[in-house]
């Protein structure tokens, strides 16, 4: 056995007192033992040098010079000691830890960046990522611990992985401001021959278009996230749909219209997942738990 591996932490705090107060007998006071205790701490550490760390000049205990560097390091380790328990008893106080989270694109550009910042605020030692990416590659990383938790819009997760409602957004056609079909009423006939704007690789996306009337044959140009497809409906190549949160800003400011469907009325899930077999930490369960807390439905005009 290597001598290190004889060095109890309790050795080693008796030598630092012995060493800072200089006398056995006010060691042992301090630390509530009696006098051999602490003497007999002393033999057994020397033991494990096999060289003597303290030295008695009249009525003081010196260190030896083997003695000094052994209080070096032994301060070293006390320090890291404490701040190891500090950080295991912040960790379990949900003051610090890591969390990573997933998100489709409307999640993870319109909402969920607002709450991850009110987060922040509130727990400076929180280290936060999000990463935004399509649903199946979230739900991948989420299966294989990659990501902590996750937001996602989309049919409904499947089931070998944990998920319920974080809310609920209504789709929202939209055209330019200057297209002759802004702030309108209209009927799914009269889209029939309109042009559209849909996401590329999310095919399952046209079926949305189905529902207003739109018909998947006139998508004229297909864009790789949302502002990418609001972009295009800006210069006129057609309408889109997008969640709710995903245009708020652009209807406030005038950038975008809306365009009513008679009879037509649109709301999809977004679920809030996580795995069955992660274990939260206690800052990412706060985080996870107020998500929901945080969701705010009336963000919308």
């Amino acid at each position: 056995m290597r001598p290190t591996h004889m060095i109890s932490s309790r050795k080693l705090e008796v030598f630092l007192v012995v060493a800072r107060v200089g006398s056995i007998t006010a060691a042992a006071r301090e630390l509530g033992i009696s006098q051999p205790a602490v003497s007999a701490q002393l033999r057994e550490l020397e033991s494990v040098f096999k060289t003597e760390l303290l030295y008695r000049d009249g009525n003081r205990m010196r260190l030896s010079e083997a003695g000094e560097v052994v209080c070096r390091y032994a301060t070293t380790l006390a320090v890291a000691t404490r701040d190891v328990i500090d950080h295991v008893h912040s960790l379990e106080a949900a003051e610090l830890g890591s969390i990573s989270v997933g998100a489709t694109q409307s999640p993870g550009r319109y909402i969920l960046p607002k709450q991850l910042v009110e987060f922040k605020k509130l727990h400076p030692g929180a280290r936060l990522t999000l990463q935004v990416s399509y649903a199946d590659d979230i739900l991948d990383q989420i299966r294989h611990g990659q990501l902590d938790m996750a937001v996602v819009a989309g049919p409904e997760p499947p089931s070998d992985v944990q998920s319920d409602v974080f809310c609920e957004e209504e789709l929202v056609l939209v055209c330019a401001p200057d297209n002759v079909l802004a702030n309108s009423v209209v009927t799914r006939t009269d889209l029939r021959d309109v042009p559209a704007v849909s996401g590329s690789g999310r095919l399952q996306l046209d079926d949305r278009y189905a529902a207003f009337g739109l018909d998947r044959e006139n998508i004229a140009i297909r864009m790789g996230d949302d502002e990418g497809i609001k972009c295009a409906v800006r210069d006129n190549f057609g309408l889109a749909i997008l969640h709710r949160c995903a245009v708020a800003e652009d209807l406030r400011r005038g950038t975008l219209a809306r365009v009513l469907v008679d009879g037509v009325s649109e709301v999809r899930a977004i679920y809030r997942i996580v795995s069955p077999y992660k274990h939260l930490s206690p800052i990412q369960r706060r985080l996870f738990d107020q998500l929901l807390d945080w969701h705010d439905p009336e963000h919308d005009p």
